[in-house]
């Protein structure tokens, strides 16, 4: 059985507890997980820092900002991600 993404182990993780979470906390905790794992593989790629959008640099303030951000400011991520 291959090893649990970091996503699955949320979902297994989220009921194992027995603990009541308030609706939609889930949700917003494995959004921002899969946008790191997607930074990740931006990463190993050699891609990190190059917006997905359009392959302009993203600056670095932004980056600082926010790690995880995939675009620059042109081709900008919907707002209701939060970090």
């Amino acid at each position: 059985m291959p090893p649990l993404s970091g996503l699955d182990r949320l979902t297994v993780d989220a009921g194992a507890d027995g603990i009541r979470r308030p609706p939609g906390s889930l949700e917003k905790y494995a959004e921002q997980l899969a946008r790191i794992e997607s930074a990740l593989a931006r990463m190993e790629a050699g891609r990190y820092g190059l917006c997905t959008g359009c392959d302009a640099r993203i600056p670095l303030t932004r980056l600082k900002a926010d790690p995880a951000i995939a675009t620059c400011a042109d081709c900008k991520e919907p707002e209701n991600l939060s970090v």
